[in-house]
């Protein structure tokens, strides 16, 4: 999917670049877009996501489901190493319980 992320999206966050979904590299969060947080100069820097899913290597875990992740926003380059940051997949605009995957 394509598209702004938006508050009420449901999205993946990878840990990584890697952007495997099964097996020992396997490392995200999905959860839903509640917000946006500034990231010292940097206005709407941070997406701020309930976490209702968490792998981690490969393995559905508990350890972030039910708190807050705080992914760097899609498109913007973090100093001084001018890394670009797109690990912040959109899954379901305008998500709602009702959209809830079954894992």
């Amino acid at each position: 999917m394509s598209g702004a992320i938006e508050i009420g999206d449901y999205v993946r966050v990878y840990d990584y670049d890697c952007r495997d979904l099964k097996g020992d590299n396997a490392c995200f969060t999905e959860g839903l877009v509640i917000g946006f947080e500034d990231d010292g100069n940097v206005d709407r820097g941070r997406y701020v996501v309930m976490a209702e899913r968490d792998m981690w290597g490969g393995k559905n875990q508990h350890v972030r489901v039910g708190t807050k992740v705080f992914p760097p926003a899609n498109g913007r380059v973090i100093t001084p190493s001018n890394v670009y940051c797109n690990r912040v997949e959109l899954l379901k605009k305008n998500y709602s319980s009702a959209d809830r995957p079954q894992h």
